[in-house]
């Protein structure tokens, strides 16, 4: 159920929830998990309306084909955790963290499905990822070069590639 915006497990699944949503009592976590995904799978839709100039749907064209899939919204969203994982630790100390976990661990049990990829190293990856994001954002002033490696992340999902561990820079 990879690939493109038909395929994607992960725009069905979050999809699939927050229909369910509207007509059961969900849990909190599962709604949340459900937002979240459902702004992560949004990444490169046609049918998104933009502020740029319509001549802008002609370069969206090639990121929907190759980048529109399940292992693209893997990357996406550890970008975001890193993010509400900053964000709950600066606003919400005493329970940040428990959310941050609730949020990580359906935030796996997903990938794993969508992916077909072993629960721990899907976990493996989202520590790696989130530990790159800190390292880069603790070494600068502007957040350049995370953009640059959430970028250099992004460009290996072409057409749904599995991620994989990686080295940065300052590994080498």
């Amino acid at each position: 159920m990879m690939g493109n915006k038909s395929r994607s497990y992960i725009r069905i699944w979050a999809n699939s929830v927050k229909i369910q949503s509207s007509k059961r009592n969900l849990s909190k976590e599962a709604i949340l998990m459900s937002a979240l995904m459902m702004g992560v799978s949004d990444f490169g839709s046609l049918y998104r309306k933009t502020l740029l100039p319509s001549k802008s749907s002609k370069h969206r064209k090639p990121v929907t084909k190759y980048y529109t899939n399940d292992s693209t919204f893997f990357e996406i969203g550890c970008y975001l955790l890193y993010h509400i994982e900053i964000w709950l630790d600066k606003n919400y100390q005493n329970i940040g963290e428990s959310i941050s976990n609730i949020l990580h661990y359906k935030f796996i049990d997903l990938i794993n499905e969508a992916l077909n990829i072993e629960y721990e190293t899907v976990n493996e990856l989202l520590l790696e990822r989130i530990g790159i994001y800190y390292k880069v954002n603790d070494s600068l002033e502007v957040n350049d070069e995370a953009d640059f490696e959430i970028i250099q992340l992004l460009l290996r999902t072409r057409e749904n590639t599995l991620p994989k561990k990686i080295l940065i820079k300052n590994q080498l």
